[in-house]
């Protein structure tokens, strides 16, 4: 797996930094204030950072397998404390130029996995890899891992673009309150994930040991949780201002409507979360990849069509991100349905 990933990785780097030169960055951020050198150097700092994570985070799976989950949350944290005292230190020295920003940030989530590497095969001598391809595993690495890495890209394409399609139609100037809006309420997507990540492993070993039972009590008790982030989401809308306000002050004018969109967004992102942990553990993925890619392919002319020509704006941005969304939580929901009804149950004694 990491030679396959590292391979891939590789080709990855040698086609994405030569296109980077056929791009304009200016255009693409739609700002002249920062050179096209500077914007260029940026996006291939981030470009090494972010397929370099790809092959090195790895080490998530890998902790996932032996149900370590924890140690995942506990990287999240090194990764956040390093970025945040590595833009102190630049703030301080006043190097703080975007090329370091974007090095900051790479440079802390890699620090985290290699971390999280270090412990892991310290605990798992026996695991540790060696460069080798064994070409009995390269099939079914390709056949399931390319599909997850399909839906990754999908899904990374899919939620980076609302940052990107507001600073095309509206400025630079309105990312600021979209971002600080989606920081708030992603406390929930936190939350959700610390509780249901650990759940994709399970599932997978209660599936093969044939615990219909556990997967079931599990799955109602994940839409209990679920309608409880719902409730919190709720509340969140109606006291968000006053907590801006305080957190960044009144300079940062939140657009009418982007509280109640950003709450619509956070509660189809978890439900769709609830059972795509469960797909995933029993390696069902094909309709995922389907839905992400029909997700990705319709979101930025919806998102468009919703902030520009219906006149919503930032809003409409986040709501056509939604809707590209309930492909999977229509789609998603059935597939487990069908899982539970076509796979037989446990003799009652």
């Amino acid at each position: 797996g990491y030679t396959l990933i590292g391979l891939i990785a590789a080709g990855l780097l040698l086609l994405l930094l030569p296109a980077s030169y056929a791009v304009s960055w200016q255009r693409v951020f739609n700002t002249a204030i920062i050179e096209e050198a500077t914007l260029r150097s940026t996006v291939q700092i981030a470009a090494v950072c972010i397929v370099g994570n790809f092959w090195i985070g790895l080490i998530a799976t890998l902790l996932g397998a032996v149900q370590q989950t924890s140690w995942i949350s506990l990287g999240q944290l090194i990764a956040n404390l390093s970025s945040l005292g590595l833009v102190f230190l630049l703030s301080w020295t006043g190097l703080s130029s975007i090329q370091y920003l974007a090095l900051a940030y790479g440079f802390s989530l890699v620090l985290a996995n290699i971390v999280l590497s270090i412990r892991f095969y310290r605990t798992y001598p026996g695991l540790r890899p060696r460069a080798h391809l064994d070409k009995v595993h390269v099939q079914p690495l390709l056949k399931v891992g390319l599909q997850f890495f399909a839906i990754q890209v999908a899904g990374l394409i899919l939620f980076s673009t609302d940052k990107m399609l507001i600073t095309q139609l509206f400025g630079p100037g309105l990312v600021t309150p979209y971002e600080v809006v989606f920081r708030l309420f992603s406390v929930f997507t936190l939350l959700h994930t610390l509780i249901s990540v650990p759940l994709w492993s399970a599932y997978t070993d209660a599936f093969h040991r044939g615990d219909m039972a556990w997967i079931q009590k599990t799955l109602r008790q994940q839409l209990l949780v679920f309608a409880g982030i719902v409730c919190m989401v709720l509340l969140l809308i109606g006291i968000a201002r006053p907590i801006l306000v305080l957190w960044v002050g009144k300079e940062v004018v939140v657009p009418a409507g982007l509280l109640p969109a950003m709450g619509i967004f956070i509660a189809v992102s978890a439900w769709n979360n609830v059972f795509a942990m469960l797909v995933n553990g029993i390696g069902e993925i094909r309709l995922q990849l389907y839905t992400a890619l029909a997700a990705m392919c319709i979101n930025i002319p919806l998102s468009v069509g919703l902030a520009k020509y219906a006149g919503l704006g930032v809003p409409g941005i986040v709501l056509g991100t939604s809707c590209s969304l309930l492909l999977a939580a229509v789609a998603l929901p059935l597939q487990t349905r069908s899982f539970l009804r076509r796979t037989p149950q446990p003799t009652q004694p």
